[in-house]
């Protein structure tokens, strides 16, 4: 009797793996596009929970699937990001962020937003900073990566004031910041070789960022908890 449980259990974890397995090397095979919405609308709710999320705009969403980017190979690393989404209209999905609890969320926006002026960056923290205390209260950490200049950046005084404010607030907070500027641009400009049209990022530009998530995530000992 024990034995045939036992090779039942066994049948059935293989099945289990088989079941987790094929859907992920199905999606290695597809368009990026395409994996990403299968990957965030059918098998990472099906097969997994938000403990790593992902908010922001195109520069956010372009990343896909950022999980096996970070060393994840599983189901529970989601991106929310929203192509042309300014620091407004991602209130419309926060909702959907929140309702998953996620332990920790990175977030980046700003670079959308109309109004890139000095009294701009102030309405854009005020937006930014929502959703920022939203996640605190709901028991998510956020991080927060600062807003990327763009090439030859017209408004580096609107991005400026604005990462400023959110550094600002990180330290009252106690928040972690990832400030990619460092590493992807200089005088104020979006590097070529880590640009694909003087906005989005190369996949080379990915590699740097996902090096500074993944620094965030061992120091705060996330990937243990997952």
């Amino acid at each position: 009797m024990t034995l045939r449980f036992s090779k039942k259990l066994i049948v059935f974890s293989l099945c289990l793996n088989l079941l987790v397995t094929i859907p992920a090397l199905v999606l290695f095979f597809m368009s990026s596009s395409i994996q990403y919405t299968l990957y965030q609308n059918v098998l990472a709710p099906r097969f997994g929970s938000a403990r790593i999320a992902f908010i922001g705009d195109s520069i956010t969403r372009y990343g896909d699937i950022w999980g096996p980017k970070i060393g994840e190979y599983n189901f529970n690393v989601w991106n929310f990001g929203h192509v042309g989404y300014t620091t407004r209209q991602m209130h419309s999905y926060l909702s959907e962020v929140l309702k998953q609890k996620p332990d920790i969320a990175f977030v980046m926006a700003g670079i959308n937003d109309p109004d890139k002026s000095i009294t701009g960056a102030y309405q854009s923290f005020k937006n930014y900073r929502f959703i920022l205390d939203s996640l605190i209260n709901t028991g998510t950490e956020p991080v927060i990566q600062l807003t990327l200049y763009r090439k030859r950046e017209k408004h580096p005084d609107f991005i400026d004031e604005l990462n400023r404010l959110l550094v600002l607030y990180a330290r009252q907070n106690n928040l972690t910041v990832i400030d990619l500027n460092p590493f992807l641009s200089r005088e104020k400009s979006l590097l070529e070789k880590y640009s694909l049209d003087g906005i989005h990022l190369t996949a080379a530009a990915y590699e740097v960022w996902s090096k500074e998530i993944k620094q965030v995530l061992n120091q705060k000992e996330i990937l243990e908890k997952q």
